[in-house]
């Protein structure tokens, strides 16, 4: 079987549960696509066609073939993730469950990781640091452990970099006290950088507030590792869904994605300001979700 040369840094069976519900017999699942210059888009676009690069996972080795090692290794991640995607976004699945947290912080953990923006970073950090002491000397290259990620590529380093803190990032997501918080009508939009922290900056910090929109319904959030109130389900608290999408649509690289009608998603966006203050109410709306 061939292999895909598009790589999706958003899977494309998340994507599905913000797409479109009326696509025609046998359509392909589309969506809104939204860029943060608000310009309204002419005709919603092809999921295949959303959040992807070629060969962003599948990096060229030294001698030219490329290592297909972490596509795979975040091709299963997906399976095992929509195994239980269905149940998470309209069931009431058991937040406290060891193997469904496992495989839901697993996903989530490398969707944040996985990001092209993170590539971005890596290569122009490998660029400033090639042109302001020259490429690295083999012998600092042979100095390396065994394992270390090529710090002369920034492809084959984020490759491995996903790979190895995988783990790492599981266990970030997964100890934090997690609140799923349910509207009762489509309300959450999603982006090409879904994963968002409306406090603390990152994961792992004790203050941190992370969350992801896992349907148009429905979004995910960790409340900090500190927080022992046990994991639950809540309704959504008033203005919630603003700050979130606000947080969404400032943290986004370059576009936004919804499967409601378009201009109903940019008359929102313009008249909470694009997210103007949303920080002050970030704290406060996450904790009431839990009453």
């Amino acid at each position: 079987m061939a292999k895909s040369k598009h790589h999706h840094w958003v899977p494309q069976f998340y994507l599905r549960n913000f797409s479109l519900q009326d696509v025609g017999k046998g359509g392909a699942p589309k969506i809104w696509v939204l860029t943060k210059q608000l310009e309204m888009p002419d005709a919603p676009t092809a999921i295949r066609n959303v959040a992807g690069q070629r060969y962003l996972y599948a990096p060229e080795g030294a001698s030219g073939v490329r290592d297909w090692s972490a596509e795979e290794f975040l091709g299963r991640v997906e399976s095992a993730a929509a195994s239980v995607w269905s149940e998470l976004t309209s069931g009431k699945p058991d937040l406290s469950d060891p193997v469904l947290r496992e495989t839901v912080a697993r996903f989530v953990g490398l969707l944040h990781l996985r990001n092209v923006a993170v590539h971005t970073s890596i290569d122009n950090i490998i660029e400033l640091r090639t042109k302001l002491w020259g490429p690295l000397s083999d012998t600092t290259i042979a100095r390396l452990p065994p394992g270390a990620p090529d710090p002369t590529d920034s492809g084959r380093f984020f490759a491995a970099t996903l790979m190895r803190d995988a783990e790492k990032m599981t266990n970030l997501f997964s100890e934090p006290h997690w609140v799923v918080v349910d509207a009762d009508r489509d309300v959450f939009i999603t982006s090409d950088r879904p994963v968002v922290f409306l406090r603390g900056g990152g994961p792992g910090r004790h203050d941190s507030i992370a969350c992801v929109p896992i349907g148009p319904k429905r979004a995910l959030m960790t409340l900090g590792d500190r927080l022992d109130r046990g994991h639950t389900y809540g309704r959504l608290p008033l203005g919630l869904n603003e700050t979130v999408n606000a947080f969404l649509f400032h943290r986004c690289i370059r576009h936004v994605y919804s499967g409601r009608p378009i201009n109903e998603v940019v008359a929102e966006l313009n008249e909470i300001g694009l997210g103007e203050g949303v920080k002050m109410t970030a704290r406060s709306d996450a904790q009431a979700s839990t009453d």
